[in-house]
């Protein structure tokens, strides 16, 4: 008999410096990205928050992220924007995720898509 462990999901947050202003901003994406996530009925989501400092390459949140996937652990990322995860290099990353079945989902785009169906919606 095989035992096959499910996939989670992971809500992946970041903020460049640990100014409290970008702190209080962590929360609050963090807090929008959840919201959405539970709303998409996550498989034991999990929560990655990162605070980059000037060193853009020094990233050990998004190397534990990349690992999971790496790993077949992760079924959804779902993140506020592709500047979040990844600036230049995105497609690379995606291209990745996608190879190994990990789909990332784009909360902003979510979100106004939603909002332009409830407008469409409101106008017949």
């Amino acid at each position: 008999m095989t035992t096959t462990k499910k996939r989670v999901d992971v809500v992946y947050t970041r903020v460049d410096t640990q100014h409290k202003k970008n702190i209080k901003e962590l929360g609050l994406q963090l807090d929008k990205v959840k919201d959405y996530a539970i709303s998409q009925i996550p498989n034991n989501l999990l929560e990655i928050s990162e605070i980059s400092y000037n060193n853009k390459n020094n990233r050990p949140e998004l190397l534990q992220l990349i690992d999971l996937v790496a790993d077949n652990k992760i079924n959804r990322v779902f993140v506020e924007s592709p500047n979040i995860l990844i600036g230049s290099g995105f497609d690379y990353i995606k291209r990745m995720f996608n190879r190994l079945g990990t789909e990332i989902i784009f909360v902003d785009e979510e979100l106004q898509k939603e909002t332009q169906k409830d407008e469409e919606a409101s106008e017949d």
